[in-house]
């Protein structure tokens, strides 16, 4: 575990934070732990990227975890495990929502079609 990189508050089973660790494991082999072991403690699988970094993302009741498996240059994997509460829907501050849009500000301020830039040789 790396200790500088990874910060834990709470207790037991409702912690929030990140744990980091460095694995001997190959970046595979790390994916393939957590997608089977992570729904064995009630995480559902929300989604997943496999590529050079992985992205793993679960929800379990009222909290998410995102796992990060990054393959190291020589050997081995860089693990970061993120859990925290999720927000809730009627929040507004999702993914999903997107600002309003807002009016443009009245006076003062006008568009112009600006001339293309000259060519110098």
């Amino acid at each position: 575990m790396d200790n500088d990189r990874s910060l834990i508050l709470s207790d037991r089973d409702r912690w929030t934070g990140r744990v980091v660790l460095t694995l001997y494991n190959s970046a595979n082999e790390v994916t393939a732990f957590y997608q089977q072991q992570m729904p064995n403690f009630g995480w559902q699988p929300m989604m997943s990227v496999t590529a050079e970094t992985s992205v793993l993302t679960y929800v379990r009741g009222d909290r998410a975890a995102t796992v990060q498996v990054e393959r190291r240059t020589v050997y081995g994997s860089l693990v970061s495990v993120t859990v925290a509460p999720k927000q809730s829907d009627s929040s507004g501050g999702g993914y999903d929502s997107a600002p309003a849009p807002r009016a443009a500000p009245s006076g003062g301020i006008r568009s112009e079609q600006l001339a293309p830039p000259s060519s110098r040789r």
